[in-house]
């Protein structure tokens, strides 16, 4: 074991399982011809977890594969661990979901790219389902950073039917309106901000689109997540938690070293 991999996000003895976009899984049992499978302990783990609420574009369509999204570009330039609740075709701001996002347990900062999947519901039921979902959200996590990503330009944005650019508009001045009161709005133009990003259907990055938008994103999120002290170790909280973050590097160390001596 190269003990360096220690200063990742994830621990080497951790191994992690990514769902493609298109595929139905269904789990059966988790095995390991030499060693004992158990959930990993939290020092194996990156301390900060990010929800990523939004479109198929979030969920990483037309990336070769779905850790190349530009969510997992920029969790991996901040070294966090993101959870992709990317929704091809669905990301609807229903009640139901956005019930589950406001859960306080689940995460330490939150991303909702929303509007894409929406253009075709009335401009009222957006503002609707939109207020319910960030208020809720805001409600239950008061003092966490939540950030509200608005559409991405894409062929409705910049098209010839009126009807979409003008839903396009209106959506992003609405979203707008939520920045401040503990909700950071993120312009999406500034994250794909070059149309070659665009794959063939001019809706969904490509792979570089993908990689040029984790950067940006991952450039504004440290700006505003002041937690975030270097992207090239594990993520800490204050500078209180330095101690315990050493203690639980010192850990995992142990374990390679283990490892390693076998």
């Amino acid at each position: 074991v190269d003990l360096s991999l220690i200063k990742k996000r994830f621990s080497p003895l951790v191994y992690r399982v990514f769902i493609s976009c298109s595929c139905e899984c269904v789990f059966f049992e988790a095995s390991d011809a030499i060693n004992s499978v158990r959930p990993p302990k939290a020092e194996h783990l990156p301390y900060v977890r990010w929800f990523a609420y939004g479109s198929s574009i979030t969920q990483g369509i037309w990336s070769i594969v779905s850790c190349d999204s530009y969510i997992h570009h920029a969790a991996k330039r901040l070294g966090v661990d993101v959870f992709c609740k990317g929704m091809s075709g669905t990301c609807f701001c229903e009640n139901e979901m956005m019930d589950y996002l406001a859960k306080p347990d689940n995460w330490d900062f939150i991303t909702m790219e929303i509007g894409v999947n929406m253009y075709e519901m009335p401009l009222e039921e957006f503002k609707d389902r939109v207020s319910y979902g960030i208020e809720k959200v805001c409600s239950e996590n008061k003092g966490k950073p939540i950030f509200v990503i608005t559409p991405f330009p894409n062929i409705f944005s910049f098209g010839n039917d009126e009807k979409f650019r003008s839903k396009h508009c209106e959506f992003t001045e609405f979203l707008l309106r939520f920045n401040g009161s503990g909700v950071k709005v993120i312009d999406g133009a500034k994250i794909l901000d070059d149309y070659t990003y665009l794959s063939h259907d001019l809706l969904h990055p490509t792979d570089y689109g993908h990689m040029c938008m984790g950067e940006n994103l991952a450039a504004v999120l440290r700006k505003e997540l002041e937690y975030i002290k270097d992207s090239s170790v594990r993520v800490v909280f204050l500078e209180s938690d330095l101690a315990k973050k050493a203690d639980k590097e010192k850990l995992v160390l142990g374990e390679c070293e283990k490892i390693q001596s076998k």
